[in-house]
């Protein structure tokens, strides 16, 4: 286990390594917290859980991979990891919850795969990830809430595909406000979403829906009787 703030403001550290034979299963509160060169971590398989702000403005982390074990990743925990391009959650990693602002102001952040067992995404989790452009999404997510503004400012998010979220059932608001790129958002048939405020950009033009009166469709357009949703 590493204790809260073991590393906090350690602004020359570059390279953390652990052997093989580690059996680190804890990251703490603030453990790397503003350790502004730090460049690589290798995280033990052993990881359960990664506390608040751990990795918080550690601004030349290149790439996180979330392996198996994992069960918590704090609050905060990479924002502001201005470095950070790609963000790798194992297919059958064990977190269930991506918390409140744990990659909010990764703006190079591109790419995120995310894991099965993923329920929820919370407020502002990818918030301003302004270069954000793809997202995979694994078969059958077991995805069921998608926070406000939990991708807020993803300006270079083109398209969202919920058709592999058959559990899902409520997008906050905001949550893709301001993907200036969107244009497609595609839905499986007979969804039943319940939709916030504003969730979507005004740019979006088509809600591919495969079934006539989905609430989604109606909800977003505010009308059955108009042409996209027909």
């Amino acid at each position: 286990r590493l204790d809260h703030s073991a590393f906090d403001g350690c602004e020359n550290l570059t390279e953390v390594l652990f052997s093989d034979k580690s059996k680190l299963g804890f990251i703490g509160a603030h453990a790397f917290n503003k350790c502004k060169k730090l460049r690589d971590i290798n995280v033990p398989a052993t990881l359960t859980g990664i506390g608040d702000f751990a990795f918080y403005g550690c601004e030349s982390l290149k790439s996180f991979r979330c392996c198996e074990p994992l069960i918590l990743l704090g609050e905060n925990a990479f924002q502001d990891c201005i470095g950070l391009k790609e963000v790798t959650f194992d297919l059958f990693c064990n977190l269930p919850n991506i918390k409140e602002d744990t990659f909010s102001g990764c703006e190079n952040l591109e790419e995120i795969a995310l894991s099965l067992g993923i329920t929820n995404i919370g407020k502002r989790a990818f918030a301003y990830c302004s270069s954000l452009r793809f997202i995979y999404i694994p078969d059958d997510l077991e995805l069921e809430t998608i926070g406000e503004e939990a991708f807020v400012g993803c300006s270079a998010l083109e398209d969202f595909s919920f058709v592999d979220c058959p559990r899902l059932t409520s997008i906050g608001s905001y949550a893709f406000y301001n993907s200036k790129k969107m244009k497609t958002v595609h839905f499986r048939k007979n969804a039943q979403v319940k939709l916030g405020e504003n969730v979507f950009p005004k740019g979006v033009k088509t809600v591919n829906l495969k079934s006539k009166g989905c609430y989604v469709a109606t909800c977003v357009y505010g009308s059955y009787d108009c042409a996209p949703v027909w």
